[in-house]
């Protein structure tokens, strides 16, 4: 719920409109999808039975984790990078962190997590 809380928090507020809020947002977001793609499986599995998962099911689930867990730590770098721009070029920073930038970085990062997860399976 910490997380969806933080996500609705960034979207909404007018104030928090800086690269790292923009940067928490997505960490928020992937580490959300994260906890709800591995945890309800298990979950199941633990209250029923059954404990068999179809090979799809595995890949699937696979692919999510890598996808998502990549996502996060690209999302992490990408904060990094931002806090960095902020300490070391402080005049320019607003500059080279645009909205066009950093969107431009997620993107990279979503790709760059979809290629990963891709040649892990």
């Amino acid at each position: 719920m910490g997380n969806f809380l933080i996500v609705v928090t960034t979207k909404t507020s007018q104030t928090l409109g800086s690269p790292m809020y923009f940067f928490l947002f997505y960490l928020s977001f992937a580490d959300a999808c994260f906890s709800t793609t591995t945890a309800p499986r298990l979950i199941a599995d633990a209250i029923s039975k059954k404990k068999t998962i179809s090979y799809n099911e595995c890949m699937t689930q696979v692919f999510a984790a890598h996808f998502i867990g990549c996502m996060e730590i690209f999302v992490l770098i990408l904060m990094a990078f931002d806090r960095y721009m902020a300490i070391c070029k402080p005049l320019r920073y607003t500059t080279i962190m645009s909205q066009l930038v950093c969107g431009v970085l997620v993107t990279l990062a979503w790709v760059g997590s979809c290629m990963h997860s891709s040649a892990q399976i």
